[in-house]
């Protein structure tokens, strides 16, 4: 028996790319060794009209020198929650080649305390991160007085 292959015209498909591109030299980052720097770099890109409004969520890449290869705005939510999308957040992990991520968001009432859903979608990311090889180093919670970093308090 033979068999006919019909050749039809082929739907069309999106192309999709992938890039990652830095305007700041190697020898200008910035490299994190403490909760502190790391609240001081996300306040310094903090929308601070936002800080205090609603929840926000950021995510710092680092290679593996502990060098800062850029930040990235993950999603806006409401007054009391926001979402951390683990696909969201290795997505652009995986664009920069970057080793980890520190994790960042911000609670508007001021309260630093990390809630049990921070510390659980905390761990839910870190061991998604182990199953492709990118570390999470922390996650901090910022407000305008202050900080705390989920490491440093042995919740992760």
């Amino acid at each position: 028996m033979k068999t006919s292959i019909k050749i039809t015209k082929s739907p069309l498909l999106a192309e999709m790319t992938a890039s990652y591109k830095s305007k700041i030299n190697k020898e200008d980052r910035v490299t994190v060794t403490q909760s502190k720097d790391i609240y001081n770099y996300f306040v310094s890109v903090w929308n601070d009209d936002r800080i205090e409004y609603v929840e926000d969520s950021k995510v710092i890449l680092l290679n593996k020198k502990n060098e800062i290869l850029g930040w990235v705005s993950l999603s806006g939510g409401c007054v009391d929650g926001v979402m951390l999308d683990k696909k969201v957040i290795f997505q652009h992990a995986l664009l920069a080649n970057a080793s980890s991520v520190i994790l960042a968001h911000n609670h508007p009432s001021g309260n630093t305390t990390p809630s049990e859903q921070d510390i659980t979608v905390t761990k839910d990311i870190i061991k998604a991160g182990k199953i492709i090889g990118i570390n999470v180093l922390d996650h901090i919670i910022v407000t305008t007085n202050g900080y705390t970093s989920l490491m440093d308090q042995g919740c992760i």
